[in-house]
């Protein structure tokens, strides 16, 4: 069941989705229809304050909508740390390798 957080402006999935490649993970939150995606780099930043609140987050990668400019290859990866509180991680990421899907929407 989504979870909405007016303060950050986002509905966001109370569990993940499936663990698989970027372009799968685009296609399981088209599946959901009405506008859930990936989301970006900026709104995982947002939603880490509320992930207790949310629930089902483990420290694993999350994929980002973002991609590195001039790497058609690699997709932006989120990692919250739990051994720092508060602190959270990007990587660039193979899109071809496996990381997990949160989906979100925006609420209108």
């Amino acid at each position: 069941k989504p979870i909405k957080i007016e303060e950050i402006g986002l509905e966001v999935m109370s569990k993940d989705l499936c663990f698989t490649n970027w372009k799968e993970a685009q296609k399981e939150c088209a599946e959901l229809g009405s506008e859930w995606r990936l989301p970006r780099i900026e709104e995982f930043k947002k939603i880490w304050p509320y992930k207790d609140s949310i629930g089902g987050f483990s420290t694993v990668y999350y994929w980002c909508l973002n991609t590195p400019r001039r790497h058609n290859d690699k997709a932006f990866v989120f990692y919250f740390r739990e051994e720092s509180v508060g602190h959270c991680a990007t990587y660039n990421y193979l899109k071809t390798s496996d990381a997990t899907v949160r989906p979100v929407r925006s609420l209108k």
